[in-house]
């Protein structure tokens, strides 16, 4: 009969010997926090070790110390948990190398650092670089609530073509921040907003700003507007929009829902419901970049279904199987009844392409760029 043997026992690191690895998405990087400093704080908050600024993590949310020449980690009574190896802890927990540990949905795994002087010095380097990156988002971040509550962002605006004509029939709009020391790409503002949980407001304020551009620029031609992720359960949205209408009565408003957000057919159908109701209509966008809208269609059609410019991109020089698909995903689209726009067209070429293939409107630098109204 055979006995498994005990696990080993954790390891007793040296001061600085050990780091929290983190996969960072959006960079496609690994990086490290050296665990320098014991206590070391994790939270949302400024002034803590390790500052994690996303809206899961609370203002102070766990906390790695040594016990007994070992480390531990504590949870301080986070909202949505810390869990080590997957499982959520609930009194202090002694940590070994490999251990995985979330803070919320955070992950990290703590690895061992190696010996010699020129890792510890890179190592450091990381360390400053990543404290560096967050008090940038945190300075970032009291730009973007300033801009917020003063208003300082501008809209834009993209024409929106009929490809047979070249007759402008609709524009869409777009925000950019103007405050000092935030960035002015609604991207990047949308990336500092969801670490402070203000991503709602920010996408309210650039659609109040671009109803009342179009007021004052004397536009007439029917605007489409972006929303945010976070507000496709939020039961202010059409409220907010049919206000908007209220105020600008003659401004025809259309919605664009992008195929990443996510959302069942009942509830676009409960949406479409709604917006109709208050007078708005709803566009389907970025069709095509994973064909995740394609079981949508035919139960809650939209108005407008927007394709997306990477499928659109080169048409002109694409296979015949290629053009074949987008033509019958066209004539799919106008025999549900929805208007079928070609985003990022460029060049002629494509633009020929698409209006044989039957594509109704064209969007793209080829037809005019975003920019604000004559007198804006």
């Amino acid at each position: 009969m055979t006995t498994e043997s005990p696990p080993p026992a954790p390891e007793r690191p040296a001061d600085g010997e050990w780091a929290l690895e983190h996969f960072d998405a959006d960079s496609r990087n690994m990086v490290r926090f050296r665990l320098v400093t014991l206590p070391c704080r994790i939270g949302r908050r400024s002034g803590v070790e390790l500052s994690l600024l996303s809206p899961s993590i609370s203002s102070l949310h766990a906390e790695i110390r040594r016990a007994d020449g070992l480390l531990e980690i504590a949870d301080l009574g986070s909202t949505n948990g810390t869990f080590v190896n997957h499982q959520r802890v609930t009194a202090p927990v002694a940590l070994a190398v490999g251990d995985i540990v979330h803070f919320a949905s955070l992950e990290f795994r703590l690895v061992r650092l190696a010996e010699t002087s020129a890792s510890r010095q890179i190592e450091a380097l990381s360390t400053m670089s990543i404290q560096a990156d967050l008090g940038s988002l945190l300075r970032d971040a009291e730009s973007l609530k300033r801009m917020i509550a003063e208003r300082s962002v501008r809209a834009v605006f993209q024409p929106i073509v009929a490809l047979t004509s070249g007759e402008r029939v609709a524009c869409e709009a777009l925000g950019r921040g103007l405050a000092g020391g935030a960035p002015a790409a609604p991207f990047a503002l949308f990336k500092i907003a969801a670490a402070i949980g203000c991503e709602r407001e920010l996408s309210c304020l650039f659609r109040g700003v671009a109803v009342e551009s179009a007021r004052r620029g004397g536009l007439s031609l029917p605007l489409f507007v972006n929303i945010h992720p976070a507000e496709l359960a939020d039961g202010e949205l059409v409220d907010e929009l049919a206000r908007l209408r209220a105020e600008r009565p003659g401004l025809e408003l259309v919605l664009e829902l992008s195929e990443h957000f996510e959302a069942r057919p009942g509830q676009l159908r409960e949406l479409r419901a709604a917006l109709d109701e208050a007078g708005v209509r709803l566009a389907y966008d970025d069709f095509g970049a994973g064909l995740a809208r394609i079981n949508e269609l035919a139960e809650a059609p939209a108005h407008f279904l927007k394709f997306d410019a990477a499928l659109v991109a080169g048409l002109d020089r694409a296979g015949a199987a290629k053009r074949r698909l987008v033509g019958a995903l066209v004539a799919a689209a106008r025999d549900l009844g929805m208007r079928t726009v070609a985003e990022g067209v460029e060049r002629e070429d494509e633009a020929d392409v698409c209006r044989a293939l039957g594509f109704e409107l064209g969007q793209g630098y080829l037809f005019g760029r975003p920019e604000p109204l004559a007198g804006e």
